[in-house]
């Protein structure tokens, strides 16, 4: 029996995750500013050389022992600031795919009153978070939606 070799997900390129961010940051805060620790934390992306690739350090990492883990940067959005940019390897192993991930599955409320609120948040995340995977798709950052279409191949008939 062959073991099977563990292949390491390239990352992407800079200019791909800058492309990204932006994306996310004009529609995840609108007309208003970032606040200043998204501001910094994008500083060392945002004065990076584009045509190299990201480096692990500017993100929170799911697991340091993965040989390719979850990567997130922590985005936020003007109403929620725990909104995250999450990068997955593809089920294929060729390359990282972009996800909005809103990151407020784990709220709950006690507290009846706030339970309209809550369902009020959680949609107004995944309208932004489609708003954002729908943009990248048109820009070419890769996404899952992406990576299907690819693997499907061409609809039969097209």
């Amino acid at each position: 029996m062959v073991e099977n070799e563990t292949r390491v997900v390239p990352l992407p390129p800079v200019g791909t995750l800058q492309r990204a961010a932006k994306i996310f940051l004009d529609i995840a805060y609108g007309d208003a500013n970032p606040p200043p620790e998204v501001l910094k934390r994008m500083a060392p992306i945002n004065a990076a050389d584009p045509s190299q690739p990201c480096h692990r350090e500017w993100f929170e990492i799911s697991s340091k022992e993965e040989v390719n883990p979850s990567l997130r940067l922590r985005l936020g959005q003007k109403n929620y600031p725990h909104m995250k940019m999450l990068l997955q390897p593809s089920p294929d192993l060729d390359g990282y795919l972009f996800f909005a991930d809103s990151h407020d599955r784990h709220l709950f409320t006690a507290v009846e009153s706030e339970a309209a609120a809550l369902a009020a948040l959680r949609q107004a995340n995944a309208e932004i978070t489609r708003t954002i995977e729908k943009q990248w798709e048109q820009a070419g950052v890769p996404t899952f939606q992406s990576y299907l279409r690819r693997a499907m191949g061409p609809a039969e008939g097209a």
